[in-house]
């Protein structure tokens, strides 16, 4: 049987494991998972992994060099010929590709592709010479980044996802807006959104669902909730200050009325989410059939423009109060999502399973 690994030893983006699984088994590998310690929880239920590896990623350089040396006696010991990278980028991933692949088939996910045209060192000298086959998460990745010729490069979307429990009930005459991910102001932008709900109130069964931890290096959950204090928002807006746990961030998303990154172009990373990366919630909103409310720039992305109600910076609560009033043009988007055949799992199976085996 043809054997297959998928490793990740960072700590985030098991959010497209499940899809890959589902891949590889319909396509007759026996899998593997080696990686962080931390998905140890998440990925116990998977019944398309027939063999997972957890190792103790985060504790030091040495300790971290040393797990990826057990990556490399694990796939030998396995007789793994097919090495798949859930994230091409990292100190351990440079490290992996220090060692020998001999005949080994490699390929990886780039999740900012903006990387592959760095002058980093890292890129240009250790990892490029190394991973020939590359995928995106998007098609508007690759037109925008010149790579190599030599490159073998592709886009698909894994979205399919595990069984869950349903945790939530949503009230029939509620209207959810779902801000999926942690809450990080340099990737969304939560101020311009309470700004507007500030300028404009809406109704109280309007909620948004800010659907991820607040509270973290990285989090503005206490400016956040300050401003919602400050304005009596706090019947408008629901979040989260730890880790939302998979039943309940799949209730809240299969629930959505709508899926938002706001994403803006006056924003911190706007230039590299519009040309370099996609956001997560996109594939969320292909996979759950949920529509998106993106900002007006990326009415011309190919499977976002057709799978978007759009606004602008100043109209951002008087459109989502408009599509609450007016729920057939919600509607409208899911018959067009639902007819998409880049969002059918056969097609994206093939584009995943052809760049592997080439």
């Amino acid at each position: 049987m043809k054997k297959a690994v998928l490793c990740e030893f960072g700590e985030s983006h098991d959010d497209i494991f499940f899809a890959q699984f589902e891949f590889l088994k319909q396509s007759g590998y026996e899998t593997f998972f080696i990686g962080n310690s931390i998905f140890g929880d998440r990925m116990k239920n998977y019944p398309n992994i027939d063999h997972l590896y957890f190792l103790e990623f985060g504790k030091g350089k040495i300790s971290d060099f040393k797990q990826i040396r057990e990556t490399w006696r694990i796939i030998k010991q396995n007789e793994i010929n097919n090495i798949i990278l859930n994230t091409i980028g990292g100190t351990p991933v440079r490290n992996f590709c220090l060692f020998p692949f001999g005949n080994r088939n490699i390929a990886g996910i780039i999740h900012n592709a903006g990387n592959l045209t760095s002058r980093s060192f890292t890129y240009n000298r250790i990892i490029k010479p190394k991973i020939k086959k590359i995928f995106a998460l998007n098609k508007y990745i690759w037109d925008n980044i010149k790579t190599d010729a030599k490159l073998n490069k592709s886009w698909i979307y894994p979205i399919s996802y595990p069984d869950y429990t349903p945790k939530i009930n949503k009230p029939s005459d509620e209207f959810w807006v779902v801000i999926p991910g942690l809450v990080e102001s340099d990737r969304r932008d939560y101020f311009h959104l309470l700004d507007s709900l500030i300028a404009k109130r809406l109704p109280e069964n309007i909620k948004f669902i800010l659907l991820g931890k607040s509270q973290h290096s990285k989090g503005y959950g206490n400016e956040i909730r300050k401003i919602i204090n400050e304005n009596n928002l706090q019947n408008n807006i629901i979040m989260f200050d730890d880790f939302v746990d998979w039943d309940t961030f799949r209730s809240y998303i299969t629930k959505a009325d709508l899926l938002a990154t706001l994403i803006h172009p006056e924003y911190a990373n706007f230039a590299n989410y519009s040309t370099n990366k996609i956001s997560g919630t996109y594939l969320l909103s292909f996979g759950h059939n949920v529509p998106l409310l993106s900002h007006e720039h990326f009415m011309t992305y190919d499977d976002i423009k057709t799978s978007s109600l759009f606004y602008n910076q100043g109209n951002l609560a008087e459109r989502i109060d408009f599509l609450y009033q007016n729920r057939q043009y919600i509607e409208k988007v899911k018959l067009h999502m639902n007819s998409n055949p880049n969002f059918d799992f056969e097609f994206n199976r093939m584009k995943y399973i052809s760049l592997i085996e080439s």
